[in-house]
């Protein structure tokens, strides 16, 4: 399993998306939230917080042009520790009601990152 953390567009919705886009993302994706709770919106953008299976290659979403930034990717066998993929957080503070970085969600089962 893995968790990614995307950027997008703030109000896009998964049907405006291409047919092609929207049978990728139901391919991977197992569980989402969007926006992810103890977030806001900024600068036009949302950030999304997600469970994908061991198919999802960000190069393959990628290629497929859609309007997600993938900003963190764990990768976790459900036994052992998490492996961090990426890490492109970069200056996004702003998402954050306190003007501090933390991850204010998590799914059940999912360790604590």
């Amino acid at each position: 399993m893995k968790r990614a953390i995307l950027k997008i567009p703030e109000g896009l919705e998964l049907s405006q998306l291409t047919q092609e886009q929207q049978a990728a993302i139901q391919s991977v994706f197992t569980e989402f939230v969007m926006p992810m709770p103890g977030t806001i919106p900024f600068n036009g953008h949302i950030i999304i917080d997600s469970i994908a299976g061991d198919n999802y290659d960000p190069e393959t979403m990628q290629g497929l042009s859609l309007p997600f930034e993938l900003l963190d990717l764990w990768q976790w066998d459900g036994v052992g520790e998490l492996i961090r993929l990426e890490e492109s957080w970069g200056d996004i503070i702003d998402y954050f009601p306190a003007g501090v970085f933390n991850i204010p969600h998590g799914f059940a089962g999912w360790p604590n990152v």
